[in-house]
């Protein structure tokens, strides 16, 4: 599959691959997978694309040390339903 930054119109680039992706829900559950890192050459937007099946982890062990494995990945990605989820999560690392 190609994917392509729309702005620069050329081909993006793996950065990473195999990068821990969490994803969470309004509920407070949270999916763990796997995926790739793509940025374009020339103006560095980034993709996570590639996502391997997911992990459902309920936050107690074993399933909350995957996660606290995923959240020391220096490049793990963090996924909201929306922008006041995001807050909740992350508040004052916002733009």
């Amino acid at each position: 599959m190609n994917i392509s930054c729309a702005s620069c119109h050329v081909r993006l680039k793996k950065d990473r691959i195999g990068i821990h992706v969490i994803e969470y829900n309004a509920r407070g559950m949270y999916r763990l997978y796997r995926a790739n890192l793509l940025g374009c050459p020339l103006c560095g937007h980034q993709v996570v694309s590639g996502y391997s099946q997911a992990t459902t982890v309920d936050g107690t062990p074993p399933s909350r040390a995957l996660l606290d494995i995923a959240l020391t990945d220096p490049y793990h990605v963090c996924i909201y339903e929306d922008q006041e989820q995001r807050e909740w999560f992350e508040p004052g690392d916002n733009p």
